[in-house]
């Protein structure tokens, strides 16, 4: 073996490559004269003694010689095959940064990146930092975009090409971009989302929905926008796009082609701004709804690709985030909240996963904004009610798990929203009694006893009034649709079920009759828009025809127990009559017994207060209620007052009651999804 000659060292630059490179030197005139390779020079021995070779070539060096040199400190490797080229090509000690660096577009890496600790990328970056030292967190390191630059000449495509993207491009700019409505439709539909909508959810800034510009990130925040504000009936004549020509469109075909075309340029790429994606991603998955089953997890998929890209920049670990960056993870946190509730899937925003509190950062939310945190804030303490461990726990009848609320009027002064319009307020409400529902968390009804039907009394009253504030609130106040309305209404839908499903009384089932049949003509308003109505309010109109059906069990039952809830109302109302006549006549002649002063006039008894004058009425009542009861209007009879005890012992056996009860029980569960094959229509 020729003895070693001695190691020489060549200057590199900062990424461990050698500056220059030695020229190759020719082989022996016996070797160049027999065609071999010659192993005669004195860098042949530094080849062989060099253990680098033996990582990348398969075969002996002996045999062949590397392509490329190696990165250690030894000498250069000379390489007599004259196609290969002398730059070398093959990955160096920090190259682990490169791929992650590539698939990030320019305009996110301005803004930085996080590598967490468990990177092992994290320790390479830590040792091949240079100038500019990357900022330190608890979990990790954030780079800003000068760490990197010095190793980033040229820099590399957002997103490296395919040949996929020799078809899909052309169709985005031909089919997806163009699609927007027309000046005249969008202002409209524009003016209602900056009023209704933005300070709910304040995603996409004002500006850009203002812009003439024909950028595509501006184009699809604009696209996500008008769908958005076409869930409101009052937008149907503005639904046009212009490649769709000057007829309105139905609302389905509207959104779903917004949708589609704004789905396809964010997954091109012709969108490399980041945030432009969350922004745009958060607004499809609190409006886009599935059209078929094969959609039915399109929003969670949606919010799924917000919380990648979120996580991709970090914005759960920066304590220095501006206000923009705080109302965009807000409203994130907030919607994953949401959607766990609404579609009974899990939460992927992990509040110990954050560098800083929520609740740090709710108060540099508008005030709108901020109050619909504040009751989401309570909303993730109630999600944990229904995780495994307490369902478990919960589903003895005897251990309730329940949660108090404050009450709003102090969540409105706290949140700093009395100067809120009306209309928003009573939005929000609806929320904070959805979510009062949810609070209490009770096994299911049923069994042998009777007493196991029967709720507790503060869980009782607590969902009855809940429910009952949202249907009033619906109807009285122009609400803005959005997410967690349907939800509301098919939450006091399964409310009254319930009571109507398991009740004793007549009168009870009566009563939750009359709502139950209220609650699915609300949800049906909705159901055009929003899947998750579509389907309950499906569920009810069905149980309520196979009632109707099963006349006179149905329709006459609930006729009969109307009517004798009305008579058993006239004679009560004609007892309090007669009672306060009875009163004032009492009043009259025993006035100055009782006072010691002169008799008082007939109208005493209206002037008194409230307090006396019931008093005065409740004991006159319980005195003159049985002459009342036989005197004009007949008293409720023992037969009209038991009437039909169990009617659900008519329902045929063709319609699935169980399949009714779970899904409409399985609505109070939070941790039980939502599915798509409850629709009566679905096989």
């Amino acid at each position: 073996m020729p003895p070693i000659s001695g190691i020489k060292f060549v200057a590199s630059d900062i990424s461990g490559l050698p500056i220059k490179r030695r020229q190759v030197s020719q082989a022996c005139a016996n070797c160049r004269k027999r065609k071999k390779r010659c192993t005669h020079t004195d860098d042949a021995a530094d080849r062989d003694s060099s253990p680098e070779p033996k990582r990348h070539a398969p075969n002996p060096p002996s045999a062949h010689a590397p392509p490329h040199p190696s990165s250690s400190s030894s000498s250069s490797i000379p390489n007599s095959a004259p196609h290969h080229p002398p730059a070398p090509v093959h990955v160096h000690a920090p190259a682990p940064i490169h791929p992650a660096r590539t698939s990030t577009p320019p305009s996110a890496r301005r803004t930085g990146r996080f590598v967490g600790d468990l990177n092992p990328e994290a320790m390479f970056v830590e040792a091949a930092a240079a100038t500019q030292p990357p900022k330190k967190y608890e979990v990790g390191l954030w780079l800003s975009s000068g760490s990197i630059r010095a190793r980033d000449e040229p820099l590399p495509q957002a997103r490296p090409g395919n040949m996929l993207d020799r078809f899909f491009l052309p169709y985005v700019y031909r089919e997806c971009l163009p699609c927007l409505p027309p000046p005249h439709h969008f202002a409209a539909l524009r003016s209602l989302f900056l009023r209704r909508i933005h300070p709910l959810f304040p995603v996409i800034p004002e500006p850009v929905l203002f812009s003439d510009a024909a950028d595509p990130d501006i184009v699809v925040l604009k696209q996500a926008m008008a769908v958005a504000a076409a869930t409101h009936p009052a937008m149907a004549p503005h639904l046009v796009l212009e490649n769709r020509g000057p007829t309105p469109l139905s609302f389905h075909e509207f959104t779903t082609t917004l949708c589609t075309a704004a789905q396809a340029a964010l997954q091109s790429p012709v969108i490399t701004d980041r945030f432009v994606q969350i922004r745009a991603y958060l607004m499809l998955s609190l409006y886009a709804q599935p059209s078929s089953i094969d959609e039915m997890d399109l929003p969670a998929v949606l919010l799924g690709m917000a919380m990648h890209h979120t996580h991709t920049l970090g914005l759960h670990v920066r304590d220095d985030a501006d206000t923009e960056m705080v109302q965009l993870y807000c409203a994130l946190w907030a919607l994953d909240k949401l959607n766990a509730a609404v579609y009974g899937r899990p939460s992927l925003v992990q509040d110990q996963d954050m560098t800083v509190k929520i609740t740090d950062w709710i108060p540099r939310c508008p005030p709108c904004f901020r109050l619909l945190l504040m009751i989401v804030e309570w909303l993730n303490q109630i999600i944990e009610l229904y995780r495994p461990g307490p369902s478990k726990e919960a589903s003895d009848y005897e251990r309730i798990s329940s949660i108090d609320l404050p009450v709003l009027e102090k969540l409105i002064l706290d949140a700093d929203a009395l100067k809120v319009q009306p209309t928003l307020l009573a939005t929000i409400e609806i929320l904070y009694h959805a979510v009062i529902i949810v609070s209490c968390r009770l096994p299911r009804p049923g069994g042998v006893t009777t007493t196991r039907s029967i709720p507790p009394p503060s869980a009782n009253a607590r969902r009855s009034l809940a429910a009952e504030r949202i249907s009033s609130a619906i109807s009285r106040y122009s609400i803005t649709p959005i997410i967690f309305v349907p939800y509301a209404i098919s939450l006091s839908l399964s409310v009254e079920y319930r009571k109507m499903r398991h009740t004793r009384l007549p009168m009870f089932r009566a009563r939750s009759l009359a709502a139950f049949r209220y609650n699915c003509a609300l949800l049906k308003q909705y159901a055009d828009r929003f899947w998750n109505a579509r389907v309950l309010a499906g569920l009810g109109e069905k149980v309520i025809k196979e009632m109707d059906r099963i006349a006179p069990d149905g329709a006459e039952i609930e006729a009969s127990l109307t009517a004798a809830v009305d008579r058993e109302d006239a004679v009560e109302a004609q007892a309090q009559a007669q009672a306060q006549t009875q009163a004032q006549m009492q009043m009259q002649s025993h006035s100055s017994a009782v006072s010691g002063a002169t008799q008082a006039p007939p109208h005493i008894v209206s002037t008194l207060p409230a307090a006396m004058q019931g008093a005065v009425a409740l004991q006159a009542l319980a005195e003159y209620t049985q002459p009342a009861a036989t005197n004009g209007v007949p008293a409720l009879d023992n037969a009209q007052a038991h009437i039909d005890l169990d009617i659900w012992n008519s329902i045929g056996p063709d319609f699935n009651l169980d399949a009714v009860d779970n899904a409409l029980e399985a609505n109070l569960d939070v941790a039980l999804p939502l599915r798509w094959d409850w629709m009566p229509d679905t096989a």
